[in-house]
């Protein structure tokens, strides 16, 4: 079925624990004394390309969710025993919300953290929102990356994320992300805005636990969102730890559900 084809499937579960196991054991462990955890804007000022965007920001709702995001943040939870290795965590909501990044997010943290890898949990714009332009969920995911394997909050803390173990695990919509990361890293989804923005802004390893469903959005869904269509029709061709399988059935599904 081409829903469970968007899971991560059995060979690419064990491609994963192994990795895992790699970060886990990795000879280049950094301990930190104590577990951190604090949030931090995304961007110095404004986020790009925003057109009159509200001057609040809604809270979650009650079921966690957050709309009508304005100031992306990073959350950052440094392990206790760090070796070095770090994942970023993107929430899903179908790019319509960002669903309980507070508390799914961060329970994925927490089980990071029991390995010993460094968890940052994004709360990212929508593109369906007005005022954000469609690339807003890839320039915020592509930023945080850079913040992280650049150590700019981490290293307030005497700490150094390894920049060639840095992972990405997505959920759902945030799946389709960890997927354009992983494809269009080289793509320049917004000018630099500081030194950060230099560095690298590939992964080395992810988890894209994407649902097809993502693709059965309506009228309500972005162009972008299927020129950019993740791991589909475009597999770099050294990646990692991901089926080709994958990127065939993607394919098949932006061109079946394609708004134009």
């Amino acid at each position: 079925m081409l829903e469970s084809a968007f899971l991560v499937g059995g060979s690419v579960m064990k491609a994963l624990v192994a990795i895992l196991a790699l970060l886990v054991f990795s000879a280049s462990a950094q301990p930190v004394p104590t577990s951190v955890s604090q949030t931090f804007p995304l961007w110095p000022g404004d986020a790009p390309g925003m057109i009159n965007p509200p001057k609040n920001e809604p809270p979650p709702n009650g079921r966690g969710s957050y709309v009508g995001v304005v100031h992306p943040t990073l959350v950052m939870s440094l392990a206790a025993n760090s070796n070095g290795a770090a994942v970023l965590i993107l929430s899903g909501g179908s790019y319509k919300k960002v669903v309980r990044a507070d508390t799914d997010g961060r329970d994925v943290a927490r089980w990071l953290n029991s390995l010993g890898i460094d968890a940052y949990v994004l709360k990212y714009r929508l593109p369906m929102e007005t005022f954000n332009p469609p690339e807003a969920a890839y320039q915020d995911a592509q930023r945080a990356l850079r913040l992280i394997r650049s150590n700019a909050f981490a290293g307030e803390f005497g700490h150094r994320t390894d920049p060639h173990r840095i992972g990405v695990i997505g959920f759902s919509a945030g799946g389709h992300l960890a997927g354009v990361m992983g494809t269009y890293y080289s793509t320049a989804f917004y000018p630099p805005v500081d030194d950060h923005d230099r560095v690298n802004a590939r992964h080395d390893f992810y988890d894209p636990r994407q649902r097809a469903n993502l693709f059965r959005s309506g009228p309500a869904a972005s162009d972008q969102l299927l020129t950019y269509p993740s791991r589909g029709a475009a597999l770099a061709p050294d990646h990692r730890a991901i089926s080709v399988r994958h990127g065939r059935e993607c394919a098949d599904a932006s061109g079946h559900h394609r708004p134009w």
